[in-house]
């Protein structure tokens, strides 16, 4: 598979909502994400009482959600959270979760923002969270957060769908991250998604194999 084999997500996004969902029924790599995380990122998060995180290509919040509630919200005071992602299928999705698990949250959907972009968003007392509806190179182009610094920056499979990757990585290195943050990447190499029968129960033994670092 190439980058031009991927599906546009504004375009496409009732189909790649229904093409995940399969995915995600027949793999049990979210699970061995979520451990992960668990494992490494909660050190971080009780270093901080304010948090702020990006996650580029946050997706319907299986994963983000679990790491809002369980690493996030438990550990810090307050919490900033930024997410990237271009399927409204997947926002909306997201939103729903956040706002099963607390009655104190407010949601909002469609917000403008000075530069055009659209965000959704849900507010409590412990996090300020917005969703883009955009993609990685326009989010960090219109500077639509600001000159925000993050803590932790995720892409969790998500860096397949980068235009390109060198002057990515150069965004989030340099004007994204902040001094001593910590960026983690969840990715599948072409051998880890060789798949030798149908459908996708190969996805199981694919787990994070990146150590956290700091910068």
């Amino acid at each position: 598979m190439t980058l031009s084999d991927l599906p546009n997500l504004h375009s496409s996004s009732d189909y790649y909502a229904q093409a995940f969902s399969l995915f995600r029924h027949y793999s049990d790599q979210k699970q061995n994400a979520k451990r992960w995380y668990l494992n490494n990122l909660t050190p971080l998060a009780q270093k901080y009482s304010r948090l702020s995180v990006l996650s580029i290509g946050c997706g319907n919040g299986d994963v983000d959600g679990y790491l809002i509630r369980e690493i996030f919200l438990t550990n810090c005071a307050h919490t900033v959270y930024h997410g990237v992602e271009p399927s409204r299928a997947h926002r909306y999705e997201f939103l729903d979760k956040m706002r099963s698990a607390s009655s104190s949250v407010t949601v909002g959907y469609g917000e403008n923002t000075p530069c055009g972009i659209k965000v959704d968003s849900c507010v409590s007392e412990s996090i300020d969270m917005l969703l883009f509806d955009t993609d990685f190179e326009t989010f960090v182009s219109s500077q639509v957060a600001g000159p925000t610094r993050y803590d932790i920056i995720i892409a969790g499979h998500s860096l397949y769908y980068l235009k390109l990757l060198a002057p990515a990585l150069d965004s989030i290195f340099y004007r994204l991250l902040a001094p001593r943050g910590c960026l983690t990447i969840v990715h599948a190499t072409s051998a880890d998604l060789k798949c030798e029968r149908p459908v996708c129960g190969f996805l199981s033994i694919i787990q994070p194999r990146l150590s956290v670092s700091y910068v």
